[in-house]
């Protein structure tokens, strides 16, 4: 199987000196070319050893065991916990230390040396020496901070890169063990959604959890410094910071995660649902059902936004308490301080607050944090837990025994009921029975897929397997057939004749290394069954189980695979082949019959000739060959697109083109349709900042003024008058203002600010989750009324994508990260202007290291950018390998392909790991970076007061509101501009969802008021088709050439012909799925003029492949409940299937599991009996079908649909036979079109070639029942 791109380029950290590692130059080159040229996936580094999907995966999966083992000993619930801390702990503890380093020790530096800085500029002295050494002190500790805060932050993320990665795989694994019943209950997108979403916990909790017991350390450090400043008030404010943080944030993280799970619950709920409309999408447009599943989609999203709603609402009030809470210990304390009779100086105000500050961040942003996060990623690992849990295919019972073939004795299962056959080595066993009655669920038996219950299963040895239902995987046709086997060209050779495949290779851009698209997209039926089958006989087996691989194929070619491929090429070997075909019965060795899970009778067609079965009647092919039947097997009616068209797993095509952060911020912003309500957000956030810098500087106002009163008390004593006046002070300096005047201003600043906050963060998530709901309304529009081309060339794993990841990160992380970068950005312009306030010198220095700092800023964001695209892409793969893997699980077991789709999964996963890591170190490296300039800008401001107070006394409240806003700008500042980043990065999504508003679409939906028809139209069924021509691509020669066809109303029209005969194209012309030239009239309404939706609501069609949703048997019937029950219920007891369907609420599993093939197409005739419409088209519809239902089916199509136009589409000759006329397609060309009976009086005919290719007695019989329809037409 092909793994995509393969990376070859060394990751250059590997052999970086220590100082090019502490300062991250070993990644400029790889800036310098992301800025010069694009980023593509063949330029990443290969992943390092240490980050290996395959071997964090052994690791967690050893330890999984293990955990498992040991809860099973102790009868208890195993924990994936457990199994993490043991694969991840010693190598995380390693950072913890690092961060408790950092925030108990480091940090806690600084508002000391600050204070004693502030000190020195208070006093009267000019103490020169000890200033410079207090100001690079603080520079030096600074700089320590930010090397342990970056590094620690890039390993911390590094190891919760390897968990996500770990756990990914370990799903994946899971994956492909789930039995078959555990599939049926463990939907597609839950499973996507545990990779998409749950796993990205991961990378977000390790950045916190250490924080939950660094807090208890660095709260008890900073206490006992608070106190040596100010005394027993210290203990007012931090009570103030941990009753407001710990209780009241603790309440907030149990909400959230309570409201976590049913954000996630309902998102598995609306990404399944979207899973199968994406899968079933050709079915919804020719029922005209878009309407009522976009509904469902609607209904499944209000669900999900009311839960994600409160969920925002919650996460605003967590970010407005980082507001306004250490604001508020601060003032309680100050006041406290002041009304015991205290006099507040600047070193104890300014120090006491970088201390709160400390607390602030730990106790309200890291610990809510880890709180958050951790009650996230606890309800991710339960999820993940109860996935890991669910049942799996157990160790295989069945005995190899190379004396036998196949031998079953007394053999039950939940299935099957004492089944005791034997089939002889080499034998063709052909087995054959009604619809349901258990003929896969035996194969399923012996594929160890269904578990046998009691009873004895013996086997030959290896074991092939070609299902009912093909199964291919994105990639060329030569890897589809050769699945993970070693290539053999004398064998492949003899595999591709004898499976006629060589004509269509000749046909094909590229022969057997087309690509084919996802579940083979671009391919007729038969090619994807003739590719299935083809793959099944290319392995080495002893037993090879056939289930049904005949029905999609045309006759001719039906009998070449069987008499060349069955019958002579694996000969000698045990073949077990389930059919419907039964003029193949006679060459069978042994022949078994089973019905409602039992073996109703067995032996050779002799002996069963001679009972009364209901098969015995039929009449069978004699022994003649068709010449080289390859030859006339023609191109799929497919518009099949060559490799260069089809998009690789790692070249989004549709995902190039990115516009700038503005413009997209911009359509995000618009799609809220409200300006009123976006102004008022901008007017709240604007107001909220104002009040916090006002609250600020108030502080400062009222600090100077109680110095200026302490002053004035010891004016005489401290002989400093002189140097008072010379100094430099804020506006309103001379006016001094009482205390209880100055707490009551302090007091309405807070309370405002507190009010003004939450009434900003309220109004911002009210206006995001509109834009969310919007966003996702008008994707789910386009998608669904998204040309049929548009399915065929994008995986369904890359649509899912869009609805999963990129929707995630619109509803969650998007809000988040724009209101953290919003507030963080207002805050900065607070600072400076707070700063420029102290010290109007630092004006030409904030210029010039602003210009620094935007150019780097610029850089980060068009790296970043780049790179997060990437990581998109790249990510893709990995879903869609899932979700093709999920589809063909039964045929990847069969072939013991696990550990190759394992391999190819982690291969995926690398590459994207890869990404990810050169994301990561983007922005620790850039963040270090920018701390950097943070750290050159508090050395200019430190020193630059030392310098002014040269030339006059500085005011120490002026140093330390400078130095000490200053200072918060250190981590803030690279932080807020890694958020402003992630908002461009996570805009990505929203341009990616606005992407579908650029693909093509059908049209118009609905008939303009001056072209609608008759509200009984049709009422006849007439048909006229003139020179109707039809392209898939403007490169592709037509696929219908100028046809003009009659069908007068009422006629039963039969359309046969080879292969790509353009049968279903003609079909999907009269759909208008593609729109085709030249016109279609309907009792004598231009088709064209019409909607499309007003048009297929008045065709009906069975299709080829039956599909039903995971929903109500109700809602597969009847999506627009337009039917009582009752005349629900006379359909589903007409086509026999009331006994089958316990109530109309019934479940219906996923892809209609618990449904067999042939029920779910006679689902598919109650749908049409219900609408009743004059135009009835039946698409291979009984290909799949036994002959007991297919009779069924064309008795209820006779009888309920006598006065209706019905168009057959057929493989089976039988079902056409009788019609009124029969029309012979080849090439894009009607070539014969008349009765079946005058057809077979020429001859030279193509329609009479045909039936003699189903041999001497079958023909007999076909012309007999032509003879007898024709006769019966004439006598009426």
């Amino acid at each position: 199987m092909d793994r995509g791109v393969r990376l070859k380029i060394r990751n250059p950290k590997s052999d970086a000196s220590l100082l090019s590692k502490l300062f991250f130059a070993w990644i400029i080159k790889m800036y310098r070319k992301i800025l010069k040229n694009n980023l593509e996936v063949p330029d990443l580094y290969k992943t390092f050893d240490s980050d290996c999907s395959q071997q964090l995966a052994d690791k967690l999966e050893q330890n999984w065991t293990k955990e498992v083992t040991r809860a099973k000993m102790k009868n208890k619930q195993p924990k994936l916990v457990r199994a993490i801390v043991a694969t991840f702990f010693w190598d995380y503890m390693v950072y913890g230390g690092v961060l408790f380093v950092q925030h108990v020790i480091l940090r806690s530096l600084q508002p000391v040396i600050l204070a004693y800085l502030i000190t020195l500029f208070e006093k009267s002295t000019n103490e020169r020496n000890a200033m410079y050494f207090a100001t690079t002190a603080l520079v030096g500790v600074t700089l320590l901070i930010i090397f342990t805060m970056h590094h620690a932050v890039f390993g911390q993320a590094a190891i919760g890169m390897r968990v996500r990665v770990a756990i990914s795989a370990v799903i994946y694994r899971k994956t492909l063990k789930l039995t078959r019943q555990s599939l049926n209950h463990t939907s597609t997108g839950q499973i996507i959604n545990l990779l998409s979403n749950d796993v990205t916990r991961f990378d977000l909790v390790v950045l916190a959890l250490h924080y939950l017991w660094i807090l208890p350390f660095q709260v008890s450090v900073i206490t006992l410094l608070c106190w040596m400043q100010v005394g027993a008030c210290a203990f007012v404010g931090v009570a103030a910071i941990a009753l407001l943080s710990l209780p009241v944030q603790g309440y907030l993280g149990k909400l959230t995660s309570t409201f976590r799970v049913k954000v996630a619950e309902k998102c598995d709920h609306r990404v399944t649902l979207m899973s199968e409309i994406i899968s079933g999408i050709q079915v919804i447009k020719m029922y005209a059902w878009e309407k009522a599943f976009q509904n469902l989609v609607n209904v499944a999203r209000s669900h999900e936004m009311e839960a994600l709603t409160i969920a925002s609402y919650l996460r605003g009030i967590y970010l407005s308490f980082i507001v306004f809470v250490e604001r508020t210990a601060l003032f309680l304390t100050l006041t406290m301080y002041v009304f015991t009779g205290n006099v507040l100086l600047a070193e104890q105000v300014f120090s006491i607050s970088n201390f709160f500050n400390l607390l602030q961040l730990t106790m309200s942003v890291f610990f809510p944090l880890s709180i958050s996060f951790g009650a996230e990623t606890l309800v991710a690992i339960q999820r993940i837990e109860q996935f890991l849990m669910t049942e799996e295919v157990e160790t295989s019972t069945i005995k190899l025994d190379s004396s036998v073939g196949v031998s079953l004795t007394d053999v039950h299962s939940s299935v099957l009921n004492n089944i005791t056959c034997h089939i002889k080595k080499g034998s063709l066993c052909a087995v054959v029975g009604p619809v349901g009655g258990g003929k896969t669920s035996l194969l399923h038996l012996l594929l160890n897929e269904l578990k046998s219950l009691h009873g004895c299963v013996k086997i030959q040895g290896a074991v092939s397997f070609a299902p009912q239902e093909p199964w291919l995987f994105a990639s060329t046709i030569r890897e589809n057939i050769l699945f993970g086997n070693k290539y053999d060209r004398k064998l492949y050779q003899k595999v591709v004749k004898v499976c006629a495949l060589r004509r269509d290779f000749r046909q094909f851009p590229l022969a057997d290394k087309t690509l084919v698209g996802e579940r083979g997209a671009s391919l007729s039926g038969g090619q994807r069954a003739r590719i299935n089958l083809a793959r099944a006989v290319y392995r080495d087996a002893e037993v090879y189980l056939l289930d049904d691989p005949l029905s999609a194929v045309d006759s001719h070619v039906s009998k070449h695979l069987f008499e060349e491929c069955l019958v002579k090429y694996l000969h000698g070997k045990t073949r077990i082949l389930v059919t419907h075909q039964r003029q193949y019965l006679k060459k069978a060795d042994v022949i078994v019959l089973i019905n409602k899970g039992k073996v109703e009778v067995k032996g050779s067609y002799r002996e069963l000739a001679k009972s009364d079965l209901y098969f015995t009647r039929e009449s069978f092919e004699d022994d003649e060959k068709v010449d080289d039947v390859e030859e006339v097997v023609m191109l799929s009616d497919n518009s099949f697109q060559d490799s260069s068209q089809i998009k690789s797993d790692f070249g989004d095509e549709e995902e190039n083109g990115m516009t700038e952060g503005t413009l997209s911020l911009r359509q995000y912003i618009t799609a809220s349709r409200s300006l009123c309500l976006t102004l008022l957000v901008i007017v709240t956030l604007l107001l909220c900042q104002i009040f916090c810098s006002a609250t600020d500087y108030w502080v400062t106002f009222w600090t100077q003024q109680e110095t200026l009163r302490s002053q004035n008390f010891s004016r005489n004593k401290t002989g400093s008058s002189e140097r008072t006046n010379v100094s430099r002070k804020i506006p309103l300096d001379g006016i001094t203002i009482d205390k209880f005047t100055a707490v009551y201003i302090y007091s309405g600043l807070i309370l405002f600010t507190i009010i003004i906050t939450f009434v900003r963060s309220s109004l911002f998530f009210k206006l995001t989750m509109i834009i969310s709901k919007n966003l996702h309304t008008q994707m789910v529009n386009n998608l669904l009324t998204a040309h049929m081309s548009f399915f065929t060339t994008n995986p369904a794993g890359r649509i899912l994508n869009r609805f999963s990841k990129d929707m995630g990160a619109v509803d969650e992380i998007l809000p988040r990260t724009l209101l953290e970068a919003i507030q963080i950005i207002l805050v900065m312009c607070g600072i400076l202007v707070m700063v420029i306030v102290s010290n109007y010198y630092m004006i030409p220095v904030i210029i010039i290291l602003g210009f620094t700092f935007m150019k780097i800023r610029s850089w980060f964001v068009t790296v970043t950018k780049r790179i997060k695209h990437l990581e998109g892409i790249t990510k893709s793969p990995v879903f869609s390998h899932l979700n093709s893997s999920m589809q063909g699980i039964v045929t990847i077991r069969a072939f013991n392909a696990q550990d190759k789709l394992r391999k190819e999964f982690d291969h995926y996963q690398d590459v994207h790991t890869s990404a990810w890591f050169l994301l990561i170190t983007t922005t620790s490296s850039f963040g270090l970076w920018l701390d950097l300039v943070c750290l050159v800008f508090i050395a200019c401001t430190s020193f630059s007061f030392i310098i002014l107070n040269h030339y006059g006394q500085i005011s120490g409240s002026l140093v330390g509101l400078a130095i000490s806003q200053s200072l918060v700008l250190t981590g803030m500042l690279q932080y807020g501009v890694r958020q402003s980043a992630e908002v461009v990065n996570q805009l990505t999504s929203v341009e990616r969802i606005l992407q579908y508003n650029e693909i093509e679409k059908e049209g118009p939906l609905l008939t303009p008021p001056e072209n609608a028809p008759p509200s009984n139209w049709p009422a006849h069924g007439f048909i006229l088709v003139d020179r109707l021509s039809l392209q898939y691509s403007p490169t592709k020669p037509p696929v219908l050439k100028n046809l003009n066809i009659e069908i007068q109303a009422g006629e039963k029209i039969g359309i046969v012909g080879r292969t790509g005969a353009g049968k279903s194209s003609l079909i999907a012309a009269l759909f208008r799925l593609t729109e085709p030239s030249g016109t279609i009239y309907i009792d004598g309404v231009n088709t064209q003029t019409l909607g499309v939706r007003d048009l297929r609501r008045c065709l009906s069609i069975i299709p080829q492949e039956p599909i039903l949703f995971s929903s109500t048997v109700r809602q597969n019937i009847d999506p627009f409940g337009e039917y009582s029950d009752r005349q629900i219920w006379n359909v589903l007891e007409e086509v026999e299937l009331k006994n089958i369907v316990s109530c109309l609420d019934a479940p219906v599993a996923r892809n209609g599991s618990n449904f067999s093939v042939g029920q779910r197409q006679l689902v598919c005739l109650a749908r049409a009996m219900l609408r009743n419409n004059k135009i009835l088209v039946m698409d291979e519809a009984t290909a799949n079908t036994d002959d007991k239902t297919d009779a069924l089916i064309q008795r209820m199509i006779r009888k309920k649909f006598d006065s209706c136009t019905v168009l057959t589409v057929a493989h089976r000759l039988h079902t056409v036979i009788d019609s009124d006329r029969v029309m012979v397609m080849e090439n894009g060309e009607i070539v014969e079109y008349d009765h079946p009976y005058l057809l077979l009086q020429k001859p030279e005919s193509t329609f009479y070639k045909m039936v003699l290719e189903t041999g001497l007695e079958t023909s007999t019989w076909l012309e007999e029942l032509a003879l007898e329809a024709f006769l019966e037409r004439r006598t009426h």
